[in-house]
């Protein structure tokens, strides 16, 4: 599953084109790369710019998996390896 369910991702362009975390070849210093190019962007065009970080070190826990298991079914995800999932999720912390 580690490496089927990111190509099936990958492969039909489910992902976000901004979702940089989890991704082959991707990592999260590209996203605030990116970020910091945006605000270069701004304040060459004289624009006001303003930031919102959030400390999302328990993010697996923030996760509601009843949710992220309806965006599987929906992308796709189904049969035996959606039951897998469920199985893997449930009463499950970090």
């Amino acid at each position: 599953m580690y490496k089927r369910l990111p190509n099936f991702l990958e492969t039909d362009k489910i992902l976000y084109k901004y979702q940089f975390g989890f991704r082959k070849n991707d990592s999260t210093s590209q996203a605030v790369m990116e970020v910091v190019d945006e605000i270069y962007q701004y304040c060459d065009n004289r624009e006001v710019t303003m930031g919102i970080y959030l400390c999302l070190q328990k993010a697996f826990d923030t996760v509601n998996h009843p949710i992220l298991i309806g965006k599987l079914a929906t992308y796709g995800i189904r049969g035996i390896v959606l039951k897998w999932f469920i199985s893997c999720l449930s009463n499950r912390k970090q």
